[in-house]
């Protein structure tokens, strides 16, 4: 691949990673703390949904810029083989890297297609399990792009 090109692909792949894990990161460590301990539960019902579609075009945005650059820089990696081709230590972590990551879309498209969805009309009994659900899997979503993280720099490095 042209160089300069393969290095806007990079430039870009790196950027919606800082979006998409940063989303899940700052929400888990600043925002949510900081709804819960300040701000009521019905009103947390009424603020999570939002934040989460005004940053919904950020996250899809990213996850369809991921899937491009993801695919072409994989394609002209020269330790890649071929696809579900697994003949060395690469393909091997690269292929565990990228099951994690369908695994932590499915969570983030289920935070906000389930979890959130139902917090926006929940009823006051429903609203402490739904905001627990969505403390604890916005937690996940962070942690597991922390780990997608440090398994790209493995990656890298081979």
């Amino acid at each position: 691949m042209n160089p300069v090109f393969l290095s806007i692909c990079i430039a870009l792949h790196t950027l919606s990673t800082v979006l998409l894990v940063g989303n899940y990161v700052l929400s888990a460590l600043v925002v949510v703390p900081v709804l819960r301990r300040l701000v009521p539960e019905e009103e947390q019902s009424r603020l999570l949904p939002a934040l989460v579609a005004r940053s919904r075009p950020w996250v899809l945005s990213s996850i369809a810029t991921f899937i491009v650059t993801g695919t072409l820089m994989l394609v002209t990696d020269s330790h890649y083989q071929g696809f579900m081709e697994i003949g060395n230590p690469w393909s091997v972590l690269i292929y565990a890297k990228h099951i994690l990551v369908l695994g932590w879309i499915a969570l983030g498209v289920y935070l906000d297609m389930g979890v959130t969805r139902r917090l926006a009309g929940a009823r006051a009994s429903d609203r402490p399990g739904l905001l627990a659900q969505f403390w604890r899997m916005n937690g996940l979503s962070a942690a597991g792009g922390v780990i997608i993280i440090l398994l790209t720099a493995v990656v890298q490095v081979m």
